[in-house]
């Protein structure tokens, strides 16, 4: 994107406007595997909000921004970027900012607050394709609340309810899906070891069919290091390493396998 936008011509202000947000949007998605590209994504979008207000993408780039604030963990920077975002005309991105937020509350342990948010969303009547992803993103926070709440049935229940209803297109969704099945699993191990072969599973779907999603990905792959050395497969366990240190070396995942 960045070589295309040096050939564009000046008087090509759509297509420069477009490249400025699809640049930064790329920087803002490699921000949730590398927090070293935070800062740049975050004053990338901070000029995009501030120069283009009436653009079509606007509303994409306040969630990213939000975004990418909460990856920073500058809770105070994310709220009010999430306010604007909730005054959105479109109810997806209404939904949106509440998805947002209850994920800010979750950060800062807040569980039936961020629940409430969750369930306002999820219980809301969808139509259009963009509603029911931000439905499905709302359903796994709240599955994320029921866990926190030590309810790890209900949420197991309701992470494979939206592993059977997302489309396969979705592979946020699934992803993020699968990783939290298995951060259940693998609670509920400690009480019944035959569960930490479940919770392998679920990370290992991830790594196999969602590592496009990175920062999933780096998260899946810190578990797996772990649990194929817990099952005996040290060989595996070692690969899992690598991968992690390799492709995602700055991430908090490769810190936390290390001890950093």
């Amino acid at each position: 994107y960045e070589e295309i936008a040096g050939e564009v011509d000046a008087n090509q202000k759509d297509l420069k406007t477009d490249l400025e947000f699809l640049i930064a949007r790329t920087n803002a998605k490699l921000g949730k595997a590398d927090p070293a590209k935070l800062d740049e994504a975050i004053r990338q979008l901070e000029g995009y909000k501030t120069a283009h207000p009436t653009t079509f993408r606007y509303y994409d780039s306040l969630l990213l921004l939000g975004d990418a604030y909460l990856d920073k963990n500058n809770y105070g920077s994310a709220e009010p970027i999430y306010n604007q975002l909730e005054q959105a005309p479109w109810p997806d991105y209404k939904m949106a900012a509440k998805v947002a937020k209850g994920r800010l509350l979750l950060r800062k342990d807040d569980v039936s607050g961020a629940e409430k948010l969750f369930q306002e969303v999820a219980g809301q009547s969808v139509n259009t394709d963009a509603e029911k992803a931000r439905q499905f993103d709302a359903r796994l926070g709240w599955a994320t609340c029921l866990q926190r709440m030590s309810k790890g049935t209900e949420a197991a229940a309701e992470l494979d309810k939206i592993i059977k209803q997302a489309p396969a297109t979705a592979t946020k969704t699934m992803g993020e899906a699968y990783l939290r099945k298995g951060d259940v699993l693998l609670l509920e191990s400690a009480a019944d070891p035959t569960k930490k072969k479940d919770a392998l599973l679920a990370y290992l779907h991830v790594d196999v069919l969602f590592a496009t999603e990175k920062d999933l990905h780096a998260e899946a792959l810190y578990h797996l290091a772990t649990l194929w050395a817990e099952v005996g497969e040290p060989g595996r366990a070692a690969t899992a390493r690598a991968k992690l240190s390799q492709d995602y070396p700055n991430s908090e995942w490769a810190k936390k396998l290390v001890g950093g």
